[in-house]
């Protein structure tokens, strides 16, 4: 198996991992994250008011929970997901469930593969924290304006979670003692 494929099935495999069920209610909660991932909603929202969209087609790449796109659907625009969670995709399913408009679908698939949909199918694509895992950048842009209608948006929000007081928390403290009397290297993000 070569590198590409290994990262690839890491990235799928941290992504099914039991501890990802914590995107089910991350937004609920009254910590520093929560409050970044509902800021971020709460401005991507805006540009739906900002742009007066009426009945869009929306492409939204690595939908986590569900949260954003429930607030897309219940909206009434036409909505399709993609995220390599098979578990996260069952709950953005079930957190949608209750919706009356049937106008929605969430598919389990990567970014690393051509995207499945004809060329301009989509008026707005949204990639909300997700590019830190693209291992081909360019091909994963090249795919979204290819299924991008001629004068359409595309909404990319990247939270930037390294911030200050992470560097003093205990956890992280004792990560980067380890590495240096170990002689690793110390890697503060992948991204």
């Amino acid at each position: 198996m070569n590198k590409a494929a290994i990262e690839k099935k890491e990235i799928k495999r941290w992504w099914d991992f039991k501890r990802q069920l914590r995107w089910k209610d991350i937004y609920n909660k009254k910590d520093y994250s929560s409050l970044a991932l509902n800021n971020r909603m709460k401005i991507i929202l805006q540009y739906f008011v900002k742009f007066n969209f009426k009945k869009i087609k929306v492409l939204e790449i690595g939908f986590g929970g569900g949260q954003l796109a429930y607030e897309i659907i219940k909206k009434k625009h036409k909505y399709t997901g993609i995220d390599i969670s098979n578990k996260l995709t069952k709950i953005a399913k079930q957190r949608c469930s209750s919706l009356s408009n049937n106008e929605y679908l969430f598919k389990v698939g990567t970014i690393e593969k051509p995207l499945q949909f004809k060329k301009s199918s989509f008026d707005l694509v949204i990639v909300a924290g997700v590019l830190q895992y693209a291992l081909k950048p360019n091909f994963v842009f090249n795919e979204i304006f290819r299924v991008l209608k001629k004068n359409s948006i595309f909404i990319c929000a990247q939270t930037n979670f390294l911030v200050l007081r992470n560097f003093f928390k205990v956890r992280s403290f004792i990560n980067r003692l380890y590495c240096v009397l170990a002689n690793e290297k110390y890697e503060i993000s992948n991204s």
